[in-house]
């Protein structure tokens, strides 16, 4: 279990700012993190919220396949991180991003305005290194959970 001196908070899925043909290549693209949080949410509908937690760590599935980070939120604590599971059960609300914005406060602009958002934080593998994360944003209960796609 690793930790950083700074706030648990490293997004899922980070990236580096390489040219965006190389985002998409590697990460994906913003209409498959939007593809991808539309599956991850039918699934929820479909058997609750634990199927979703399931899902997202299914070694075999689409949700750990994927270079993109996979997040389920219940309020603002992560329940379910396909990249890193150690940052489960971390709340976001008062967590500020290398711009000073509250991490929860734009994610739940973005899920409401069905908008994607870059959020600059840190890489997991090197902490030192600054990443830029074009993230998805939607609701499966609105103002309750929520699923967050990163790429």
């Amino acid at each position: 279990m690793r930790r950083f001196a700074l706030p648990v908070f490293a997004l899922s899925a980070a990236l580096a700012a390489p040219a965006p043909a190389a985002v998409a290549s590697t990460y994906g693209t913003a209409e498959e993190a939007a593809g991808l949080a539309k599956e991850l949410i039918a699934i929820i509908d479909a058997g609750g919220l634990s199927a979703g937690l399931s899902a997202v760590h299914d070694p075999s599935g689409p949700f750990q396949t994927t270079g993109m980070g996979v997040h389920i939120f219940d309020s603002s604590v992560i329940i379910a991180d396909s990249r890193d599971p150690d940052l489960e059960s971390v709340s976001y609300a008062g967590v500020a991003d290398l711009d000073g914005q509250d991490f929860w406060d734009t994610m739940v602009a973005a899920a409401n305005t069905d908008q994607n958002t870059v959020v600059r934080w840190y890489d997991y593998d090197d902490p030192s290194v600054e990443y830029t994360f074009n993230c998805h944003s939607e609701w499966q209960t609105p103002g309750e959970v929520m699923v967050w796609i990163c790429r």
